[in-house]
């Protein structure tokens, strides 16, 4: 998993390409705004047992989340060898 800042910037920059607030994105995985400005400035990780609630919520795998990237078709496509 990437450092926490790197992390934290970019599920940020993913739940603004969503159009979500913090409010909105801590609804949906039920904690509270405190805790996705914490993960957001890279003060902590989200529990572990967030992970998949997380990963869903920004339209990504889990894999795609610790890695802080998203696999575009033709990535998936070349790495099945197609």
């Amino acid at each position: 998993m990437e450092n926490k800042k790197t992390f934290g910037e970019y599920i940020c920059r993913r739940r603004k390409e969503l159009g979500l607030t913090q409010r909105e994105f801590a609804d949906k995985l039920y904690v509270t705004e405190s805790a996705v400005s914490k993960w957001e400035r890279g003060l902590s990780y989200p529990d572990v047992t967030l992970l998949e609630p997380l990963a869903s919520a920004l339209g990504m795998r889990v894999e795609e989340l610790l890695a802080c990237r998203r696999h575009t078709a033709s990535a998936e496509e070349s790495e099945r060898g197609e």
